[in-house]
């Protein structure tokens, strides 16, 4: 009996121990799953955003003044302003033109005085000052000229001085140059035939003949005697308009020329008329470029535009 009760204490302390030592081997085991470190991936820290301090503008360069012209370079370049401003005055048209002339000539002269006297160039530039300041001073004159004749009417204008003709060519162009105020030629009446004004008209520069400026006529018609003092050799027929009649057949021939009133008409054709006329019949031909005004004691033939 007391054999069977030290085996159940001894089982029962064995129990006790194994159990212990269960507890004691879990509690390990838990102590050493808390002390691993665990597969979790490390979540990003999150990015602080850093503000880049702007940089500060840069203050605007200054501008570097322009390099003075060599002397050659000024003297080229005041050649070839001087050249511009001649082909501007050359065709010069309006106080526009003509002003752009005088501010071509001024820049040339001002690039002339820069060349310094030490210069190669010196010389030749000085020579053109003078040559150029007398251009500018043209080209002012008439840049004042050409704003005053706007200024002024058609009826104000000046008559063409008759010592400058104008020469125009029959079937030609004038070869006038158009102006801001259209040139008014005056030329006397010396009398009126039927109410039609009687002028002088001069042939090949010698021979003056009384001739009506017949507004009807479209070609300009001699006499068989103003044909026979000119020694007109009759060229051929052709029909001619008068204020009469229209398609008339005549003869015709050439003369050098015929001028009246500052006008000059070179290497014309002209009817020639039987002996039934008295007096030639100036016409179209000579003066349809022109608005005609007859006036009491003057024909103003006055540039068409």
């Amino acid at each position: 009996m007391e054999f069977m009760r030290k085996g159940l204490r001894q089982s029962g302390i064995l129990i006790i121990l194994a159990s212990s030592l269960a507890v004691f081997g879990t509690a390990c085991s838990y102590l050493d799953l808390l002390k691993r470190p665990t597969s979790r991936a490390a979540s990003p820290s999150p990015q602080l955003a850093v503000q880049t301090p702007a940089s500060p503008q840069k203050s605007p360069t200054p501008a570097k003044p322009k390099p003075s012209l060599s002397p050659a370079v000024a003297y080229e370049r005041a050649l070839d302003l001087a050249a511009n401003a001649t082909t501007i005055a050359e065709s010069a048209q309006s106080p526009d033109d003509w002003s752009l002339a005088v501010s071509r000539w001024q820049e040339a002269i001002s690039l002339l005085k820069a060349v310094p006297n030490s210069s190669p160039y010196s010389k030749d530039a000085k020579s053109k000052i003078t040559q150029y300041q007398q251009q500018l001073a043209d080209a002012t004159k008439r840049a004042k000229g050409a704003k005053t004749n706007i200024a002024q009417s058609p009826n104000q204008s000046a008559a063409k001085d008759p010592k400058t003709p104008v020469t125009v060519t029959m079937g030609e162009s004038t070869g006038i140059e158009p102006t801001t105020a259209p040139e008014v030629f005056t030329i006397p009446i010396k009398r009126r035939s039927g109410g039609a004004p009687v002028i002088d008209v001069t042939f090949n520069g010698s021979q003056t003949f009384e001739m009506i400026l017949d507004t009807g006529a479209s070609n300009t018609l001699i006499t068989q005697k103003m044909a026979d003092a000119l020694a007109i050799v009759p060229a051929g027929k052709t029909k001619a308009d008068t204020a009469s009649s229209n398609g008339v057949e005549f003869s015709f021939g050439y003369v050098s020329s015929m001028a009246a009133g500052g006008i000059v008409a070179t290497d014309v054709q002209v009817s020639i008329a039987g002996s039934g006329l008295d007096l030639g019949l100036l016409g179209h031909d000579f003066f349809g470029k022109y608005d005609v005004t007859i006036k009491r004691d003057v024909v103003e033939l006055q540039e068409q535009k």
